[in-house]
């Protein structure tokens, strides 16, 4: 086990404890991290209590058809940008019964699509039925195991914080 992995687990952890107090469940809304939300907290003992459900929705129409992220958004703004993460957010909980809902967006590797390399640009974004949706971007460098890792620990952080 790397010491990323070791650092994630406790983190989810510490975030199952503050679920159970505030009997907050979540939903995920993934995208570059492939699931690895949803994962990390299925390995905890709690995680009946936290997880209510999760979305990997690497591709568009992903996006389009299961978040109801627009198409017009897509197509204005990208994938990953700002917009769209809030939209993968705020429809992940909305198509849940869920408390909080996080949602990922990056680019791992080349984007090749469009053909251009952003590589290590993240969204994250955060959002709760009685709070305002927190929106971060970041730029997280490795290779993309390494990528997904820390993406997966920064949405981690970013949720702890949202919800604590």
């Amino acid at each position: 086990m790397t010491s990323l992995n070791k650092k994630i687990e406790l983190l989810v952890n510490q975030l199952g404890k503050v679920c159970q107090d505030k009997r907050i469940t979540l939903v995920t809304a993934e995208s570059c991290t492939g699931g690895g939300i949803a994962y990390f907290i299925t390995k905890e003992p709690q995680c009946s209590a936290m997880l209510e459900r999760g979305y990997v929705t690497y591709s568009n129409q992903a996006k389009v058809s299961l978040l109801e992220v627009s198409p017009e958004a897509l197509q204005i703004f990208g994938a990953v940008s700002k917009k769209v993460t809030q939209q993968m957010a705020e429809g992940a909980l909305k198509n849940s019964t869920a408390q909080v809902a996080v949602a990922t967006s990056g680019i791992a590797g080349e984007d090749i699509e469009s053909g251009q390399s952003k590589t290590g640009v993240v969204w994250i974004a955060c959002a709760g039925i009685a709070k305002k949706t927190l929106i971060r971007e970041f730029s997280i460098k490795g290779e993309r195991e390494e990528f997904v890792l820390h993406t997966i620990l920064t949405a981690f952080e970013l949720l702890y914080e949202f919800i604590s």
